[in-house]
């Protein structure tokens, strides 16, 4: 039995190890940086229907207030405090904390701290690109 259950382990090893090298090229070649005056972000991955990026605001910095038509967003902290607009609501939040923007909602974050903001952010909906937002503001925090 034991023999069994570390030949299981050892296939499942294998298994893994075969996925990951299937699946991390695509990731790799999706993970591009695009700089932004806020920061930066990285497209992790994208779909037709929805697309997963990792977004850092650096310190003092904050996107534009901003609405998609096509899309809604969840917002996921991982490192840092966001303050975050939806509408006319605001909210403070904390690593592990999120937020959902429906489609057609103005919204924007801010770092107003001195250590960068880490995000996820998933993006869903028929048009998953740059070309859907409208800005409001293009002060991006200096």
């Amino acid at each position: 039995m034991i023999y069994m259950n570390i030949s299981m382990h050892r296939i499942q090893i294998i298994a893994n190890m075969f996925y990951m090298n299937k699946i991390l090229p695509i990731i790799k070649e999706e993970s591009r940086k695009v700089d932004r005056p806020w920061g930066y972000y990285n497209i992790l991955v994208k779909t037709s229907t929805y697309l997963i990026k990792k977004i850092v605001i650096l310190p003092k910095k904050s996107i534009s207030l901003q609405m998609h038509n096509y899309r809604s967003e969840h917002w996921i902290i991982l490192s840092g405090q966001a303050k975050i607009i939806i509408d006319n609501d605001e909210m403070l939040l904390e690593q592990s904390q999120s937020a959902f923007v429906p489609s057609k909602k103005k919204h924007k974050i801010t770092n107003d701290t001195l250590s960068p903001l880490i995000i996820i952010e998933t993006q869903l909906g028929s048009i998953l690109s740059e070309d859907d937002i409208i800005r409001y503001d293009v002060d991006y925090t200096e």
